[in-house]
């Protein structure tokens, strides 16, 4: 509302004296008019912003799973979005869909508009679980998904099939920042497998593309005609590979993270959200972390730490990605709880790639409360801790501190 919607206040003007009691009686009701008025200019105004149309107020998260088709055997991008922008801390949010047409979730990533969000996701008997923390609470605020992941539907999936996706919600919980829960309401997606356009991944994803820079778009049916768009960037060139691949260049520079590329060739469009899928070195001794996907934020680090909280069935994990092209030396040290170096390890983690760890893994058994890990890298890396209950199968994101 502008102001126009504002009440214009005008008081008579008088020249007639009034006694001493008068003036301030008459002071005062003027007074309570003005600021009477006032208030309910203000509440209007609060109203006007939260109600929707028809008259309706919201409060309640809404989130939408984009619909889809895909076919046998290609990835589908499972994208997780709010129908308007609203904040969240954080939060834990389960995913259903059937076994029977999809064998396993190969990524997932998070989207905040600072990029400081992470999480974490789990596979679950139903689907998959998801948690994930927010420290300034941009998550949810923009227009893009805030979650996105790739699974991948089965080689013998049904052509005609469709089934649903869709947020557990009763086993899913929201927080704002004051850590106050947020209620929700979610409409499902749909899969139909079908079709034969299909983007199954975008390279590179999660890093900046300088303009002229060629960028590959991985998939299936692919033609010579097929158009590309890419959000914040026009395409110059495109180039048929085969029908599996089409290599890109834009006019400028752009971080391909999260944003929107379309995929249309004439009779299909896709809609894919590129990130940055990295080689898995190893794994952890730690069934639960095993099949865990970290979610990383944006931010880097060359030095942070990660206390080390454990119990007869709690531990701490540490996911660490390079996203750089040069490997890069980490270094771990465990202090004790008086700041004393226990132990140093040190190992080098190739570009484009991740690795998860319990920190028993790395050094044996804690030494007592108050331990932590100081990690140093010679090359910008990313960061995450885990803390993870084997009886009851959880695992949330923890943010690492900075010296």
């Amino acid at each position: 509302m502008g102001d126009s919607g504002k009440k214009s206040l005008k008081m008579p003007i008088s020249t007639t004296r009034l006694r001493p009691g008068m003036a301030w009686l008459f002071f005062l009701t003027v007074t309570v008019f003005i600021l009477c008025n006032f208030c309910g200019v203000a509440a209007a105004k609060d109203g006007d912003a939260a109600r929707k149309p028809g008259g309706k107020t919201s409060t309640a998260l809404e989130f939408k799973i984009a619909d889809a088709t895909v076919p046998p055997g290609g990835i589908y991008q499972l994208q997780l979005r709010l129908t308007e922008p609203k904040p969240m801390g954080m939060g834990s949010s389960g995913f259903m869909f059937s076994a029977s047409a999809f064998s396993g979730e190969v990524g997932a990533a998070i989207n905040s508009p600072s990029g400081q969000a992470a999480g974490v996701a789990l596979p679950t008997a139903s689907g998959l679980q998801v948690a994930f923390i927010s420290p300034d609470a941009t998550l949810g605020t923009a227009e893009y998904p805030i979650i996105t992941i790739a699974l991948q539907v089965r080689a013998d999936a049904p052509p005609g099939l469709q089934t649903p996706v869709s947020l557990d919600l009763a086993n899913s919980s929201f927080l704002n920042a004051a850590g106050q829960p947020l209620a929700a309401t979610a409409k499902p997606g749909t899969l139909t497998v079908g079709g034969t356009l299909n983007v199954s991944n975008i390279i590179p994803g999660g890093s900046t593309v300088p303009a002229g820079s060629p960028i590959s778009i991985l998939g299936t049916g692919f033609t010579p005609s097929t158009v590309v768009q890419v959000e914040g960037a026009n395409v110059v060139t495109t180039q048929f590979i085969s029908t599996g691949e089409l290599d890109i260049t834009l006019n400028n520079a752009i971080l391909l993270d999260a944003v929107r590329v379309r995929v249309n060739t004439g009779t299909e469009m896709i809609t894919f959200y590129p990130y940055l899928r990295a080689a898995e070195v190893g794994q952890s001794g730690t069934a639960l972390l095993v099949g865990a996907d970290p979610m990383f934020s944006r931010v880097t680090y060359t030095g942070a730490s990660l206390p080390w909280i454990s119990g007869a069935t709690i531990f701490t994990g540490l996911s660490l990605q390079n996203p750089g092209s040069n490997p890069a030396e980490v270094t771990l040290q465990l202090l004790s709880s008086t700041n004393n170096v226990l132990q140093t390890l040190s190992f080098p983690l190739p570009g484009k790639s991740k690795m998860t760890r319990d920190l028993v893994d790395f050094f044996g058994q804690p030494p007592g409360s108050g331990s932590k890990v100081v990690i140093h890298s010679t090359q910008p890396i990313q960061l995450l801790g885990l803390q993870g209950d084997t009886s009851n199968s959880t695992l949330v994101p923890r943010i690492v501190s900075v010296p």
